[in-house]
């Protein structure tokens, strides 16, 4: 591409787990020098999924794609406990899964290190 000033756009990337996205957009920005380039959210580095990069005139958008509805669909382990806290540490403990009754709505379990953090299953 010759001049790279005049490029505007939306990259719809599929963000592999590993890298940041900042990393996302600075490999990005190596391959189109000289042009404005922003990404609309952040995925964790052990997330992957789509982020949205905007290149020159269009990184103005960046603000309205943000607002946009999103949906995330995720896969946990609720059992577990490792030394990171995290899916890349090394698991530590694997306890037995217990489900509240749907009958009182009461946990037996204690408030563990994220106390603030509810679940919802659907009835």
């Amino acid at each position: 591409m010759r001049n790279r000033k005049n490029v505007c756009g939306l990259l719809n990337l599929n963000k592999p787990t590993g890298i940041t996205s900042r990393g996302a957009v600075n490999r990005i920005m190596r391959l189109m020098r000289h042009c404005k380039i922003g990404h609309a959210g952040t995925l964790d580095p052990l997330a992957s999924g789509v982020l949205i990069v905007c290149l020159g005139p269009a990184t103005r958008l960046i603000e309205s794609v943000q607002a946009m509805a999103k949906t995330y669909r995720v896969a946990i382990r609720l059992n577990a406990t490792s030394d990171t806290l995290d899916a890349d540490g090394q698991i530590l403990e694997l306890s037995e899964l217990r489900i509240a009754s749907r009958s009182n709505g009461r946990s037996p379990h204690r408030p563990g290190r994220f106390p603030n953090c509810h679940l919802r299953f659907p009835r």
